[in-house]
């Protein structure tokens, strides 16, 4: 892992502009080990032999069972290299540090590949989509495994869009839609605030954090090599359980008549007493030894 360390500049880069990057973040042995998991896994090939929680695949159409691009949520419990990244101490702790919090815990993590002339996501933001917890509020690392250019489905934020109100859900087509900016136009224009989009043009290893609150999509992957990334989001390691709002998803992973979250689906990554959830460190034991 790099030695980079939050910086009070980096807090109030942040804080200014809803996002902020840093290069060869994850060392390089253990993304290019990584990466060549990503298309094992994308042929239905889980190390653990755990499905991942959210498979979101786009076929080729050659009528095979392989995903040709997409998304899978929670790979780290089906792939113990990916999880050395997604769960890392090091994303963790950059997480609480920049949004002030006691510590951090996973919330979800994700890999996704997008091939050449593929894509696109949405823009949007993820808070509208965390309100089955409390205290709420969320951080997102994002990690390329490959080196990303401004045409290969760069990750694009709206510089500053994290202050502006708390939108709904996005109501166009989530992946692949033609027009990715559909609904950040019409929120912009409803707010009558300009849009200041820029492109994360990072090397392989190299990572960005953006707050909930900003505004973010992808284009199409316009060149002729694919887009590899994983991205982990974080909240606040005392999160529990919303009392009446539940996932549809993450609820399978809620005790009756308990609001707590049990560190086997939601680890906790890094906190400022210096815990984290026992089992993270065996886990990647395994992984390591073969």
């Amino acid at each position: 892992m790099s030695t980079h360390e939050v910086t009070k500049e980096d807090i109030e880069k942040f804080k200014e502009n809803g996002y902020i990057i840093y290069e060869n973040f994850i060392n390089r042995d253990l993304v290019e080990r990584a990466l060549s998991r990503v298309m094992p896994i994308f042929s239905g090939e889980f190390e653990t032999g755990v499905l991942p929680d959210k498979v979101k695949c786009q076929k080729d159409g050659s009528g095979g069972d392989d995903c040709s691009s997409g998304s899978m949520c929670n790979i780290w419990k089906s792939d113990r290299t990916v999880a050395q990244i997604t769960l890392s101490e090091k994303v963790g702790k950059f997480a609480a540090e920049l949004m002030n919090w006691p510590g951090s815990r996973a919330n979800q993590d994700n890999i996704f590949l997008v091939p050449p002339n593929s894509g696109t996501t949405t823009f949007h933001q993820d808070e509208p989509y965390q309100d089955w917890h409390e205290p709420g509020r969320l951080i997102t690392c994002w990690i390329a495994l490959a080196d990303v250019s401004a045409k290969g489905a760069a990750l694009e934020y709206v510089r500053g869009s994290h202050k502006w109100p708390l939108g709904s859900r996005v109501t166009t087509k989530f992946h692949s839609a033609k027009n990715y900016r559909s609904d950040l136009d019409r929120e912009a224009a409803e707010l009558g605030n300009e849009v200041d989009i820029v492109p994360v043009v990072v090397p392989s290893g190299g990572a960005v954090f953006h707050d909930g609150k900003i505004w973010h999509g992808s284009n199409f992957n316009r060149t002729d090599k694919c887009r590899y990334s994983v991205s982990t989001h974080c909240m606040s390691s005392d999160s529990h359980f919303h009392p009446t709002i539940p996932s549809p998803m993450f609820n399978h992973y809620k005790r009756f008549e308990d609001l707590t979250m049990d560190e086997s689906f939601f680890p906790i990554l890094w906190t400022i007493d210096n815990k984290r959830s026992k089992f993270l460190k065996d886990y990647f034991r395994i992984s390591n030894e073969k």
